[in-house]
């Protein structure tokens, strides 16, 4: 099982969601379901190979997006599709007001990263997020781990002016703290 650093995946995303400007920002402010597939089989996929894991094709137990490092074909088979270990999962929604149920499905699963994308606003609905996820980690009796073997970090997009713009929280023992990017080299 790959570790993923949550600032290295969080700067593999933001590249990729540059470098995909363009139908990011035609797919923005569409239905949903253009855009969700747009995260699902374009985007989350690509960060996947750019980390060096492999996007699962499809979701996993109802988990949006997994990335592995290797599939378990010893006790399955070559195509049987199961992985051995979760490197990152990752669950997307479009609708805030509905994100604390897929920081709860995250919850329940073993993974080294977890990541939640959402679009919410700073100053109107992105603080009262954050603050609720982190009384969901505490509540669930998990918050030492998500400190150190399962990382928790949600990513807020949001479009002010036509332009998307991207803020990431990792959470910590004090709650979420924002995460600057790192620049690839």
């Amino acid at each position: 099982m790959n570790a993923i650093d949550p600032h290295h995946f969080d700067s593999i995303l933001r590249a990729v969601l540059q470098e995909r400007q363009a139908i990011v920002s035609t797919h923005w402010n569409g239905a949903l379901t253009p855009f969700t597939t747009l995260m699902k089989t374009v985007v989350l996929p690509e960060v996947g190979r750019r980390l060096g894991l492999i996007p699962h094709p499809s979701e996993y137990y109802s988990l949006d997006c997994i990335y592995l490092s290797e599939y378990d074909t010893e006790h399955f088979g070559s195509e049987s599709g199961y992985p051995k270990a979760f490197s990152v999962i990752i669950e997307h929604e479009n609708n805030s007001k509905q994100s604390c149920e897929e920081m709860s499905k995250l919850l329940l699963f073993n993974s080294p990263l977890k990541v939640l994308i959402t679009y919410a606003r700073a100053g109107e609905d992105l603080e009262d997020l954050l603050a609720r996820y982190g009384k969901m980690i505490e509540n669930s009796g998990t918050a030492a781990l998500a400190v150190s073997s399962q990382r928790i970090l949600v990513v807020f997009g949001d479009n002010p002016a036509g332009s998307p713009t991207w803020r990431s929280y990792l959470y910590n023992y004090s709650g979420f703290i924002e995460i600057s990017p790192h620049l690839l080299k």
